[in-house]
């Protein structure tokens, strides 16, 4: 995560790394994963600052819930985020079994106070959500990426 939230949950995307076989699937809408993919980012920003594991937990995976928790209780001061510059690159779809993973490389520029000298970011998200149901794509990874 930018705005100090350590990296945590799920493997890199093989897109983000040139392994495994990604594709986008006939009928998968880009633009709104991009804007899920956006949204989410400026959410989890704001809810890390308010430390709202309520609201974080809405849209994780259970498994990046609790590291983000765990993180959360270990921080020692309270953080506030400015996003700056939001930039969105979808990566690639990966069916495996009955889910569906997507990531997108999210990069930027962010201020973490208010004093403070704006920063890059780049980071890949890794969202998924179930073939069988009508259900909201979760965040399940996030990996900073090395300039």
């Amino acid at each position: 995560f930018a705005g100090g939230i350590p990296a945590i949950g799920g493997g890199l995307a093989p897109a983000a790394t040139g392994g495994g076989s990604w594709t986008v699937p006939a009928g998968f809408d880009v633009d709104d994963f991009l804007h899920i993919a956006k949204m989410y980012f400026m959410r989890l920003q704001a809810a890390w600052d308010a430390g709202d594991e309520r609201d974080i937990r809405t849209f994780t995976t259970p498994e990046m819930f609790a590291e983000t928790k765990l993180d959360l209780m270990n921080r020692t001061e309270a953080t506030h985020t400015e996003v700056l510059e939001l930039h969105a690159k979808f990566l690639g779809v990966e069916e495996q079994g009955e889910t569906t993973l997507a990531s997108v490389h999210l990069s930027g520029m962010i201020r973490e106070s208010a004093d403070g000298p704006a920063e890059s970011f780049r980071e890949v998200w890794n969202l998924e959500k179930p073939k069988s149901a009508k259900a909201s794509w979760v965040l399940a990874g996030i990996q900073q990426v090395n300039s």
